[in-house]
Order: C-alpha cells, then sequence, then structure tokens
C-alpha cells in the first residue's frame, strides 16, 4: 500500500541569494503598494455588470419557457385527434376504424333464412 505524504522544503541558511530576486520582489511590493484603485468606480461597475447579467438571464429563461411552450401548443396542435378545440379528448389515443367499403348486393341479404318462433 503507498501512502502519499506531503514534503516541505524549506531553503537553509547556508543557500546564497541572488541580488535580481531580492530586486524583482522590492520592486512588485512597491508596485502594489502605490496602487490605488477608485473603489466607488469599481463598485459601480460591479454593480452595472451584475444587472446586465441578471437581465441577459432572465431574458434566457422567459426565452426557453416561450419556446418549450411553443412546441407544446405546436404539438398538441399536430397530433393526430387534435384539432385544438379540445374535440376527441381520449388522452391522445385514437380509437381504430374499420375500413368501409361500398355494400354489395349480397351484403345486404342474410345469409340464412330467419325462423319465426312462433311457428313452431
Amino acid at each position: 500500500m503507498f501512502t502519499s505524504r506531503k514534503r516541505w522544503f524549506v531553503m537553509s541558511v547556508d543557500q546564497h541569494s541572488d541580488p535580481f530576486e531580492e530586486r524583482l520582489s522590492s520592486a512588485l511590493h512597491d508596485t502594489g503598494n502605490a496602487f490605488e484603485a477608485d473603489r466607488s468606480a469599481l463598485t459601480d461597475g460591479g454593480r452595472a455588470r451584475g444587472r446586465r447579467m441578471r437581465v441577459r438571464r432572465r431574458a434566457a429563461v422567459l426565452g426557453g419557457a416561450a419556446g418549450i411552450a411553443l412546441v407544446g401548443v405546436g404539438g398538441a396542435l399536430l397530433l393526430p385527434g387534435g384539432t385544438g378545440a379540445g374535440a376527441g379528448r381520449t388522452g391522445g389515443r385514437r380509437q381504430p376504424r374499420e375500413p368501409r367499403s361500398p355494400p354489395t348486393p349480397g351484403a345486404l341479404r342474410r345469409p340464412f333464412p330467419v325462423r319465426n318462433s312462433s311457428a313452431r
């Protein structure tokens, strides 16, 4: 089983220091300490940016909801059995019909003679 341990390396006193690194560090500290920011301008800019982002987010949510609603309405109107007026509310299922064909002359006759029950 392998266990990982963090090892901290500390620079020993014996190592020499580089004058370039010391000057660079000093210059960076001086520049950072001399930097003055207009905090009210930064706050106002952040507030304006936040408002723009909120408006964009709301518009995206409303646009998505409108798109989904249009797809739902369009699907309800185009599906079989849907006329838009609520006719045929069978839950989207259409009852199968047998195909109609014109009656033939033999189909109008009864295949078997009907017995009169009183003639017995």
